[in-house]
This record gives structure tokens, C-alpha cells and sequence, in this order.
């Protein structure tokens, strides 16, 4: 299941990272915010075979941690999201 979801998540990652993914500005930060989180879950098994992909992903959370006002909730859940990352022993050599 994971590689179906890594090919998924790898061809429409530009879409739900996008800052205009959506026309309803909220349902793009759900979504981004929600992307947050589900990185610091699965972090060790996506992206293994895209690395062009994982590095995109990478700099998404960087540059999200200096989000501000409403797009606040993204700040945090990527800061939260950074920090398991780099917690994780076997994900520090990707990085």
C-alpha cells in the first residue's frame, strides 16, 4: 500500500504543497497542514524512490515554520514535523 501511496503522493505533490491548491484559501491550508502532519508519520517510508520529491517536501517544512496569521497552524505542524525528522536516526543520512 505504501508505494501506491508514495507514486500518489510523488505525482501530485506540487498540487498539495502549492500555496493555490485550491480556490478556498482555507481548504489549502487544511490541507497543507494536514500534509505536515502526515510527513512526521510516514517521513521513513515516503519518497525513498523520488528523492527529488522527499527534498521538496524538506524545504515545504522548512520554509512553512515562518508562516504567519492564519497560516499559523502550518508553522507549527511543520515545526512539530521538522523536529521528529531530526529525531529519527535513520532519516538524518537523507537529509
Amino acid at each position: 500500500m505504501v508505494p501506491l501511496f508514495e507514486n500518489v503522493l510523488a505525482l501530485n505533490i506540487d498540487q498539495i504543497l502549492g500555496q493555490t491548491a485550491s480556490s478556498d484559501p482555507m481548504a489549502s491550508i487544511l490541507l497543507r497542514s494536514r500534509m505536515s502532519l502526515l510527513l512526521g508519520y510516514y517521513a521513513d517510508m515516503l519518497f525513498s524512490r523520488h528523492e527529488d520529491v522527499f527534498l521538496k517536501v524538506i524545504n515545504f517544512l522548512i520554509s512553512s515554520v515562518a508562516l504567519h496569521g492564519k497560516e499559523k497552524v502550518i508553522a507549527l505542524q511543520s515545526a512539530d514535523t521538522l523536529s521528529t525528522i531530526i529525531a529519527d536516526k535513520d532519516l538524518i543520512p537523507r537529509l
